[in-house]
């Protein structure tokens, strides 16, 4: 008779079995969350098994547990997420240290579970390793031959403002919400720099965009992606996790959209913006 038969013959042995399967998934579950990484990290409280520190995190305000954490163990502390640690940086000496003295140190990016779920290490914003770095010199080169941190774009940034002020004018003077006509004064300099040209205030197809992008911002903080980030298994790939993604995926159909019609009507003698020019670097690889 199989194991299987027996176990099933004797409701007893089924509670004991289930039981001493879940005990032995959470000790080698808790083995490989308390598990040494081999390097030194800085102080911070203690963790808990498996959760790390989420018990003590604001899920909501998650800035506020880390401003108070600093002032007990200093501009920079140990924070366990679930089963990942993460070292965390706080106070303008202790990021200009990191992100300016020692840059190149701490040019490497780590990824969230959520970020790589959507990203997979690529891009300029969520990109990894060599690629990366590759990526964001070319952009960095492009962006300032095209005026970004020069003189060159104020003629722009002017144009720009002066076009904002006669949206606010249209309200003579009552009371109205700033957010989408800033947002989208600040987004059409960008768009300038990477498409070439500038988005009308309500255009729709412009509007989507902004909406997708401060979504996710907001729902990246959400307390359904902090979990998710803490423990990254497919049944937490709900809500907010999915809502990210189905952004992602429109957004990065349109962006292919426009590029795959800028390739077709591309002309060498005629590179006005960021795609423009990849175009060309692409050609010469």
């Amino acid at each position: 008779m199989s194991i299987i038969k027996v176990l099933l013959a004797d409701t007893f042995s089924i509670s004991l079995f289930l039981v001493c399967t879940a005990v032995l998934f959470f000790i080698l579950l808790l083995k490989s969350s308390t598990k040494s990484s081999g390097y030194k990290f800085p102080p911070g409280p203690k963790p808990w098994p498996l959760i790390g520190n989420l018990n003590i995190l604001n899920m909501n305000f998650p800035q506020k547990t880390m401003c108070e954490l600093a002032e007990q163990y200093g501009s920079v502390f140990t924070f366990h997420m679930g089963r990942e640690k993460h070292v965390v940086l706080t106070g303008y000496e202790a990021v200009k240290e990191a992100l300016v003295t020692q840059a190149d140190d701490f040019g490497e990016r780590g990824l969230n579970a959520m970020n790589w779920h959507n990203f997979k290490g690529k891009g300029i914003i969520f990109g990894v390793g060599e690629s990366w770095k590759t990526m964001r010199r070319f952009t960095l080169s492009t962006l300032r031959d095209f005026g970004m941190g020069r003189s060159t774009i104020e003629d722009r940034i002017i144009d720009e403002a002066q076009l904002l002020l006669e949206v606010f004018a249209q309200h003579q003077g009552k009371p109205f919400n700033v957010t989408t006509p800033m947002n989208s004064a600040v987004s059409n300099i960008i768009c300038v720099l990477v498409f070439g040209n500038r988005f009308q205030y309500d255009d729709p197809q412009f509007l989507r965009l902004q909406q997708m992008v401060s979504e996710n911002i907001r729902l990246s903080a959400s307390p359904m992606s902090q979990i998710y980030n803490a423990f990254p298994v497919p049944i937490f790939r709900i809500g907010d996790i999915r809502k990210i993604a189905k952004n992602r995926i429109e957004s990065s159909s349109y962006f292919r959209k426009v590029y795959k019609q800028r390739k077709e009507e591309h002309d060498s003698n005629d590179v006005r913006s960021f795609i423009d020019r990849f175009i060309v670097k692409q050609n010469e690889v």
